[in-house]
């Protein structure tokens, strides 16, 4: 239920399909919206297709349903099915129930795949047999009864996949919580809500298992004593920790340091210290696709693509993180989150364009609170307009920073298509140069 277009739905039909059993799938989204998904199950045409609607009896009526973590719980059908005693399951509790080895677990509100990259990344310099999945993108259930027993799973958990996870095990040894700060509350209703769904990370960690934290991070305050009521090791980083670890050389942000101290930190605990191998990852580590992405230069411009960036709080921490003046770029789908902090972080901005669904409002609102030495804030048409404005003057370092702080929802699929259609825009932006390793 929910093929989607993240590798998760089809994962979860190959797998089924592969045992022999009669596989539906079902989706609101039309055929069309769904064809690279529906491509990569070309080859198994017994699977049966119902979709732009999900029919009551093939919810009702089937043996087993597995969620899509996009459908939310509170579903009608699922309503229905979860009251009459029928199993609902999701591809990563069948995950879970299925690996025979250690579990290494990453949340937070930002900073999960790339931390999750990072640990991946450790533990092969270490020579550690490991597969690297969750809500990082496809799906590792069509392999798990594959690979070999003591294989370690490294696995990006979001809040829609830990808020229905209901296996009795404790099968994970180690947990990284990135930092909490409010986002999908349109789903789970408050923040009170969102931590609940993040904290049931803590429910399959194992006794004794280390629960790696930012230390600095408000929204993790309370946590090293609710970790030690369950019987966990909460090991909080601080700043020492932090800057004493190697940045890597082709990305951005002390956010990034932050990254892969909390993966090194994790890392280390469970396998030994390794400053070697930690050196090489410090020195090959590359930015993910639309996280602070470096694009290349206009002039002395520094382009940067965040497209990932959906709520205002990772906004701000990409700010934070950049070291020179920023000509901002943000704006998109309205759901619903407060934007104070983010017009109040405009104000360390050299220029700001806004595009997009919320710009017209976010402009009023900084308009209504504007200051002598506020910064220029202009509505622009679109991406391209936008570009055009942040890089018309390019003879001093600065970053033209794509951060939007809202997600895709007001003109594209996901934040991916969304940051391709900047990465085109700027390619056809005069003076463009593609980056190189001294980036």
């Amino acid at each position: 239920m929910g093929l989607g277009l993240f590798g998760g739905g089809v994962g979860v039909a190959r797998y089924f399909a592969a045992r022999g059993d009669e596989v539906t799938v079902t989706d609101l989204a039309s055929a069309e919206r769904l064809a690279p998904s529906l491509a990569l199950l070309a080859d198994l045409p017994e699977i049966r297709y119902v979709l732009g609607r999900h029919d009551e009896q093939d919810v009702l009526g089937a043996d087993l349903v597995v969620a899509s973590p996009a459908v939310p719980p509170t579903a009608p059908l699922l309503a229905r099915r979860r009251a009459a005693g029928l199993r609902i399951t999701s591809e990563i509790e069948l995950l879970l129930e299925r690996i025979r080895g250690p579990v290494l677990a990453v949340t937070g509100s930002n900073g999960k795949t790339t931390t999750t990259t990072m640990l991946g990344r450790i533990l092969k310099e270490r020579g550690i047999e490991h597969r690297v999945g969750g809500n990082i993108g496809g799906s590792l259930l069509p392999e798990v009864e594959s690979v070999a027993t003591g294989t370690t799973f490294v696995l990006e958990l979001s809040s829609f996949q830990l808020e229905t996870i209901a296996i009795t095990t404790r099968p994970v040894v180690g947990a990284i919580l990135t930092n909490l700060a409010p986002n999908h509350l349109d789903r789970h209703g408050d923040m009170a809500g969102y931590r609940a769904a993040k904290l049931r990370l803590l429910d399959l960690m194992s006794a004794g298992a280390p629960l790696v934290l930012d230390a600095e991070d408000l929204g993790s305050e309370d946590l090293p004593a609710e970790a030690r009521a369950r019987g966990l090791e909460p090991l909080g980083l601080g700043a020492r920790e932090i800057e004493a670890t190697p940045m890597p050389r082709h990305m951005v942000g002390r956010f990034n340091r932050k990254n892969l101290a909390m993966a090194s930190a994790l890392a280390g605990r469970l396998y030994g210290a390794d400053e070697a191998a930690l050196a090489r990852c410090a020195a090959d580590i590359r930015g993910l696709p639309h996280r602070l992405e470096v694009l290349g230069r206009v002039g002395r411009l520094t382009v940067v693509n965040d497209s990932k960036a959906t709520t205002p709080f990772a906004t701000i921490t990409a700010l934070e993180a950049l070291d020179r003046p920023v000509r901002l770029i943000a704006g998109g789908h309205d759901k619903g989150l407060v934007m104070d902090p983010l017009l109040e972080a405009f104000e360390g901005c050299e220029r700001v364009l806004l595009c997009g669904a919320t710009a017209a409002a976010l402009e009023r609102a900084h308009r209504a609170r504007r200051g002598p030495n506020s910064p220029s804030v202009e509505r622009v048409d679109d991406l391209a307009a936008a570009l055009a404005r942040a890089t018309d003057d390019s003879d001093r370092e600065a970053y033209v920073l794509f951060s939007p702080a809202h997600p895709s929802y007001d003109g594209w699929a996901n934040y991916e298509e969304r940051g391709a259609a900047f990465a085109a825009a700027l390619r056809r932006i005069p003076g463009f140069e593609a980056p190189d390793d001294g980036l």
